[in-house]
């Protein structure tokens, strides 16, 4: 039985009656990892917002969404609580008049052991590698770098225990120094038994990261296969034109620096 399912999802914007996403299914065990990968524009991030749930009136969804074998699509059940989301743009993230510390406190809901729930957030920040902990969790968000910032979401995240983690972009507006910090974080990470799906358009970092690959284009599910058949041996062409692409970039950019 899969921990996390969607079947047959549409996503039709009634202004237009255009189909947005068009039957996309999927399937996520336990402890593992989906990559989704995909253009600008090929429905990912609409995707993550349907899982959770908050998506403007005038789309409407069809189909079905599970996590743990209950179904949490058009319902009022309590399912947002049990996912929780690491967006790509942390500096927009933070509400410039709250420190770091009531951030996370607001997060984990509770209003009472409020020293141990501290503690809970100092560790996770740790876990991030972060430095300094308890001053930056005085801190507000402009006193701290994008590398920083984007490590604390992700502690804000595992420290809510949800049942699912949707990463979404997570590194797309980071140097090439801080993507390499915060993959390798999540490699780390991949040890805590969290279900998780990775949002990217980069190829290098989902076979990094992923167990199995979603391939989207133009709003639906091209290619869904384990991650070592995606790249080593790709059923379709657009799946295999992104290969060659990602590989002929990165040899340009060796040889700029031979």
């Amino acid at each position: 039985m899969s921990f996390f399912e969607v079947r047959q999802l549409n996503i039709i914007n009634k202004k237009t009656n255009t189909l947005l996403l068009n039957n996309l299914s999927f399937k996520i065990n336990e402890n593992e990892v989906l990559g989704i990968v995909g253009e600008s524009g090929s429905g990912k991030s609409l995707m993550c917002k349907a899982i959770l749930g908050i998506l403007p009136e005038f789309l409407k969804l069809e189909g079905s969404i599970k996590l743990n074998n209950k179904e949490i699509l058009n319902t009022s059940s309590n399912h947002k609580n049990k996912i929780s989301i690491i967006l790509q743009e942390a500096m927009n993230a933070f509400d410039p008049l709250y420190t770091i510390g009531e951030h996370m406190m607001e997060s984990l809901h509770t209003k009472k052991n409020k020293k141990q729930a501290k503690q809970k957030c100092l560790m996770h920040l740790e876990d991030m590698g972060l430095k300094n902990v308890t001053q930056i969790f005085k801190s507000y968000a402009h006193e701290l770098s994008g590398g920083q910032l984007q490590r604390i979401m992700i502690a804000i995240a595992f420290s809510q225990d949800s049942s699912l983690i949707i990463a979404d972009e997570p590194t797309s507006s980071l140097d090439c120094l801080n993507q390499k910090q915060i993959v390798d974080l999540f490699k780390k990470l991949k040890h805590k038994k969290k279900t998780l799906i990775f949002v990217s358009h980069d190829l290098a970092i989902i076979s990094q990261l992923a167990n199995k690959v979603l391939v989207m284009k133009d709003g639906s599910c091209i290619e869904y296969a384990d991650t070592k058949t995606i790249f080593t041996n790709p059923q379709n062409d657009f799946t295999a034109y992104l290969l060659k692409t990602r590989f002929e970039l990165s040899q340009r950019f060796i040889k700029c620096f031979n």
